[in-house]
């Protein structure tokens, strides 16, 4: 489980740096795994907006576009068919190419979209927008 303070002091006294976005996105991925482990989420991904260059066999640089600027850090399908996106937060609030991406899908039947600034945050969609599984089967 990821740790709900994260800032606190080592027994030196010293006060460790402060979390970075990157590090928020990687407790919500473990998070989510959990839910993935309970077979309330179907599936997951980490998503990255820019570009980025790679060589192909010959040496030859390409750029390869990953997804459009704005995509939100994290999608999840539940096991009852919902899209859920989390963008993942630290300190500022979502950028206007994010909050149009926000308004855009928000409004697509059964996609949920979430700013995240805790990791324990996924919980709360994620319960309501899935169903235990039965163990009946």
């Amino acid at each position: 489980m990821p740790h709900r303070n994260w800032r606190f002091r080592k027994s030196s006294g010293e006060t460790l740096p402060k979390r970075t976005e990157s590090t928020l996105v990687t407790e919500c991925l473990q998070y989510i795994q959990l839910w993935k482990n309970s077979g309330r989420v179907v599936w997951f991904a980490r998503l990255n907006s820019g570009a980025i260059r790679t060589r192909n066999e010959n040496g030859i640089w390409r750029r390869i576009r990953l997804c459009p600027e704005g995509t939100p850090d994290i999608i999840a399908i539940t096991n009852t068919g919902a899209v859920l996106w989390f963008e993942c937060k630290e300190t500022t609030g979502l950028s206007p190419i994010q909050q149009a991406f926000f308004d855009k899908i928000g409004s697509v039947p059964n996609n949920f979209c979430f700013e995240i600034r805790e990791a324990s945050q996924v919980e709360g969609p994620l319960a309501r927008l899935s169903q235990e599984k039965s163990n009946d089967r």
